[in-house]
C-alpha cells in the first residue's frame, strides 16, 4: 500500500500534469478571439455591472478588471494572485463583436476574453498550485438520507443529446439538463453533483470539492438569503427575478436543510492564476 505522503505526491503530480495539458492544448490551437473590440475606462463611479450578450456581439458595462479576469479563466477571486493593486478598482466598458455574426465557440466567451485580455491589457499569466481555504461538500446525514429538495433523476442527458431531438422537453419550473441561478435561488434539472459544485463555487467564493460519494443525476431546488447585495445585473431582456426573502437561511444552512448535504471548511491544493504582467488597456 502506498504511503499517504506518496499518494499526496501522486495527486499533486496528476494535478500539475492536468494543468500542463490544458496549457499545451491552448498553445497548440489558436485561441478564439473577437473580430473587433472596443475597451474604454468607466469612471462613472457606479457599482452595478451589466452583461448583455446578443447574437454576434457581447457588451459589458462597468466591469472590474479583476472580475473580467475571473470570468475569462473561470476562477474564484482567491485564485488570482500577484496582480497589481490598481486592477481591483479599475472598471471598463467593453463592446466586442464576432466575425460575421459567428456563433459563440464551445466554452462560451471565456477563451475569447482571454485573447482580449492578452491583446489589449498585455496580460501574461501562469498557473501554480497553492494550499488555500476550500469547502468540502459532504453528506449531512449519517444514514445517507437526502434532503427534501434533492431528488435523483432518471433522465440521462448524454444519451438524450446523442439522439439529437428536434426539441427538448419544456418545463417552466425546471431547466432541462442545466442549472438556473438567480439572486438567492438555484434550480437544476438532471445534473450531476460535479456540475452543482461548479455552480456553488462563485456563490460561496471558494473552490468546492465533492466528497458526497453520490453518483448519477439530480433535480435540485435551493433557496437562501444572499449575504451581500448583487454586484451585477442581467441584460434588460432577462426575466425579472422573484423578490428575495431577507429572513431566509444562509446558503450553508439551506444546503444542509434542503439538500441533506453540508459545506465544511477545509484547506487543500488549489490551482491559482499568477499574474506576471498586466497594463492599462491600449487605446481603441
Amino acid at each position: 500500500m502506498p504511503s499517504c505522503r506518496a499518494l499526496q505526491f501522486f495527486v499533486t503530480l496528476l494535478a500539475i500534469w492536468r494543468v500542463g495539458a490544458i496549457l499545451s492544448a491552448q498553445q497548440a490551437a489558436p485561441t478564439p478571439s473577437f473580430e473587433v473590440a472596443s475597451v474604454k475606462a468607466n469612471t462613472s463611479g457606479r457599482i452595478l455591472t451589466t452583461v448583455d450578450p446578443q447574437p454576434g456581439r457581447l457588451t459589458i458595462t462597468n466591469i472590474r478588471l479583476r472580475v473580467l479576469i475571473q470570468n475569462a479563466y473561470q476562477l474564484q477571486s482567491a485564485q488570482i494572485v500577484g496582480e497589481p493593486d490598481w486592477i481591483e478598482d479599475a472598471r471598463f466598458d467593453i463592446v466586442a463583436k464576432l466575425a460575421d455574426d459567428s456563433p459563440v465557440p464551445p466554452g462560451g466567451y471565456s477563451l475569447m476574453l482571454q485573447s482580449l485580455l492578452a491583446e489589449r491589457f498585455k496580460l501574461m499569466v501562469h498557473i501554480e498550485q497553492r494550499d488555500l481555504p476550500i469547502y468540502v461538500l459532504a453528506a449531512a446525514n449519517k444514514d445517507g438520507r437526502l434532503g427534501p429538495k434533492l431528488h435523483r433523476s432518471a433522465l440521462d442527458c448524454t444519451a438524450f443529446a446523442a439522439r439529437k431531438p428536434a426539441s427538448t422537453p419544456s418545463n417552466a419550473d425546471r431547466p432541462f439538463c442545466a442549472v438556473r441561478v438567480g439572486p438567492g435561488s438555484l434550480t437544476a434539472g438532471a445534473i450531476p453533483l460535479s456540475q452543482f459544485v461548479r455552480t456553488l463555487q462563485p456563490l460561496v467564493q471558494r473552490v468546492v470539492v465533492d466528497r458526497t460519494g453520490l453518483d448519477g443525476n439530480f433535480d435540485i431546488d435551493l433557496s437562501w438569503a444572499p449575504e451581500q447585495p448583487q454586484r451585477g445585473q442581467p441584460s434588460p431582456n432577462s426575466p425579472v427575478s422573484p423578490p428575495i426573502d431577507p429572513s431566509g437561511p444562509s446558503i450553508f444552512t439551506a444546503v444542509q436543510e434542503e439538500l441533506g448535504l453540508k459545506l465544511e471548511a477545509a484547506r487543500g491544493p488549489v490551482d491559482v492564476l499568477v499574474v506576471d504582467h498586466v497594463d492599462h488597456p491600449t487605446e481603441n
